[in-house]
C-alpha cells in the first residue's frame, strides 16, 4: 500500500462548505505566491509550468548547457504541520473566523482505510492536509518558504507544479553548472522540505524521495528549439 497516496473521502455538504469557505483565503493568499508556483491554483495550470521552463531554456546562450533536475515528492501532503498553517493564514491576515473554522477542519481529524468491505480502526491525524479534498491543496499552498529561498540564488530558476519541483541552471561547462550553482540550490533544498518547520516533528525523518523517479538531464539547446 505504501507506493499510493490516501484520497480523503468526506461528504458533498463538506466539500460545498470548504468551496464557500476557500474563497476568503484565497483572496488573501493568492497574490502573496510566488508567481513559480503553478497547480492548485486558478489559472495556473500544467501549460504555465511548461511554458515557464521552455521560457527558462530558450533564454540562454547557444553554448551553454542547462542542468534541470526534477525533483517529485513522496507523500507531500501527509507531513505538514497544522500549527504552520494557521500561522501562515494569519500572516496574510485571513478573517479569525475563518481561521477558526480551517483549525477546526484539520484538527482532531479521524481517519480509518477501506480495502473492498474490511475498514481499518479509526486513527487521529496530528498532522497532514486532506488529500482529495477541496481545502487541501490551497493549505498545502500556503507554505511556499522554500521557492522564496530559491528565488534568491542568483543564476538559478525553479518552478513548482503543486508537489513537484524543477530547478535548472544554465553554464558553458556542465561541471561547472553542477558544482556551484547547482549546489547552492541543493542546500536551500535540504533545508527547506527536508528541516523546515512546516513539517510535522514526527514526519521528518521519514522523508524519501526516490532514486528511479529524480534524474539530472543536461540539455543542450538546437537551433531548432531556438
Amino acid at each position: 500500500m505504501s507506493p499510493f497516496g490516501p484520497v480523503t473521502q468526506t461528504g458533498a455538504l463538506c466539500k460545498l462548505m470548504e468551496r464557500m469557505i476557500a474563497r476568503r483565503p484565497r483572496d488573501h493568499i493568492e497574490h502573496r505566491l510566488q508567481p513559480q508556483q503553478s497547480g492548485c491554483r486558478p489559472q495556473r495550470s500544467t501549460v504555465d509550468a511548461i511554458m515557464q521552463l521552455m521560457a527558462s531554456l530558450t533564454r540562454q546562450h547557444p553554448q551553454q548547457l542547462t542542468t534541470a533536475v526534477f525533483i517529485d515528492y513522496a507523500r507531500t501532503f501527509d507531513p505538514v504541520d497544522h500549527g504552520c498553517i494557521l500561522k501562515a493564514l494569519a500572516k496574510v491576515n485571513t478573517p479569525t473566523p475563518i481561521q477558526r473554522w480551517i483549525a477546526s477542519f484539520l484538527q482532531h481529524r479521524t481517519v480509518r482505510v477501506r480495502v473492498n468491505n474490511t475498514f481499518s480502526k479509526d486513527v487521529v491525524l496530528t498532522c497532514g492536509v486532506p488529500q482529495g479534498s477541496v481545502l487541501g491543496p490551497l493549505l498545502f499552498t500556503t507554505l511556499d518558504s522554500l521557492s522564496g529561498r530559491l528565488g534568491r540564488i542568483p543564476d538559478l530558476d525553479h518552478g513548482f507544479l503543486a508537489d513537484h519541483l524543477t530547478i535548472m541552471c544554465a553554464d558553458t561547462r556542465a561541471d561547472s553548472t553542477s558544482s556551484k550553482s547547482y549546489k547552492k540550490a541543493s542546500t536551500s533544498w535540504r533545508r527547506g522540505p527536508l528541516n523546515t518547520s512546516w513539517m510535522s516533528r514526527q514526519r521528518r525523518r521519514s522523508r524519501r524521495f526516490s532514486g528511479l523517479e529524480t534524474r539530472t538531464l543536461c540539455i543542450p539547446l538546437s537551433r531548432t528549439t531556438r
